[in-house]
């Protein structure tokens, strides 16, 4: 009679801790909804290869809703792959009136922030750098935060390439690769198809990863004459039409054509950052940035003019020195931006770099900052990202409350 009690017994627990095991368990953890917790892309597509419908998750479906208003500031791989200083950041984000960090996914090194790249061009070239541990968690972390999280993308300014790839390096006028004075840096040749191809895979990878917004900056050609262009004659052949006229601009306007364009499966924005002297200039600066150009490329989504007060070194709008004049400079500056917009048609967002350093006279504080972001208001620009190489915000906390 005993060993049928506990023959009994044993068959029960059987039966029973299975549903107790999947049951009991925090649903976050168990649950394949798309309303669960955030996972990495990886555990996402295995985890959906199990469900019975076989459903794949959307590609570049919002991980964070997009704020009316993009209120950031810019972040290097480092700081966000140093264990403190990224979870201090995220708080001051928290605590003021931040929402969004745009963080160097490809820097004006030519340097990938993590190392786990499926990017092949940059593993031959030892680009991938350990920077960011996992771009995953740091991912997780911003959903979390609810964070809106932005690529910065450098474009052209790419040492790696110039070095590990001279054939498709900027050349100087004896034919060798050249080397950007001061940066020490060399550029790629922005004609070259393979060039964009590159930094398009960067970007794409970027999106996969749960970037929503990828931000192209040194989206242009250097700042100085006399150079060669390799890749040059090729473009013409493959991207003028008819009689039309080659220029700078219109390289600049194909590339982010050719970047939209295959960045839109993965439904993210696609922006670019521009000097904030093009709104005050009839040309392209001779940097390929002409403004109702560069708006009117299929798929471009926002522009981030770099209206800092300081780099308005000609006593622009009257003002001298612009660094003494935060708020009337970005005000004029802007001002100027959305005019020629609007004189064009272009719906395409403005939204503005703001000047978080100090350089020159006098030295910024909250104050400063402060004026910057009232001068944008004032014109009904409210979002705006501040700029500091070195990413210390916490003095200009005042600023943001």
């Amino acid at each position: 009679m005993k060993l049928i009690k506990v023959a009994l017994i044993m068959l029960i627990t059987v039966l029973i801790l299975p549903a107790c095991t999947d049951t009991d368990a925090p649903k976050e953890k168990l649950s394949n909804d798309k309303d669960s917790t955030v996972t990495s892309p990886a555990d996402a597509k295995e985890d959906d290869n199990d469900k019975q419908d076989d459903k794949e998750e959307e590609p570049g479906e919002p991980k964070v809703v997009r704020p009316e208003n993009l209120k950031g500031i810019y972040l290097t791989g480092n700081s966000v792959g140093h264990p403190t200083r990224f979870i201090d950041l995220i708080e001051f984000v928290n605590e003021t009136e931040l929402n969004t960090m745009v963080i160097d996914v490809k820097d004006d090194h030519g340097d990938i922030s993590y190392k786990d790249t499926e990017v092949q061009l940059a593993l031959d070239m030892d680009a991938n750098k350990n920077k960011v541990s996992s771009m995953e968690e740091a991912m997780d972390k911003l959903v979390e935060n609810e964070i809106y999280p932005l690529a910065r993308v450098v474009v052209f300014k790419d040492n790696n390439l110039g070095e590990s790839r001279p054939d498709l390096a900027i050349q100087d006028p004896n034919g060798g690769v050249w080397v950007e004075s001061g940066s020490n840096v060399r550029w790629a040749d922005p004609h070259s198809e393979e060039v964009w191809e590159y930094v398009v895979d960067v970007a794409i990878e970027a999106a996969e990863l749960g970037f929503q917004e990828i931000q192209f900056d040194y989206i242009r050609f250097p700042n100085h004459g006399g150079l060669k262009y390799p890749h040059k004659e090729d473009f013409k052949e493959n991207h003028l039409q008819g009689d039309e006229e080659y220029s700078r601009s219109l390289v600049i306007k194909a590339f982010t054509e050719y970047a939209a364009a295959r960045l839109k499966e993965h439904e993210v924005d696609v922006t670019a950052d521009i000097f904030g002297m093009i709104g005050h200039t009839s040309g392209d600066m001779g940097i390929g940035q002409h403004l109702e150009t560069l708006v009117s490329a299929e798929g471009l989504d926002a522009i981030y003019p770099m209206v800092y007060p300081s780099h308005y070194h000609h006593n622009n709008y009257g003002l001298s020195p612009n660094n003494a004049y935060p708020y009337e400079t970005v005000y004029y500056a802007l001002e100027e931006f959305q005019e020629r917009l609007d004189e064009a048609g272009s719906d395409v967002e403005i939204i503005p770099w703001l000047q978080a350093f100090s350089w020159g006279k006098p030295a910024y504080g909250p104050e400063e900052v402060k004026l910057q972001i009232e001068a944008g208001r004032d014109l009904g620009i409210d979002g705006y990202i501040l700029w500091n190489s070195g990413n210390v915000y916490g003095p200009y906390k005042d600023a943001l409350k």
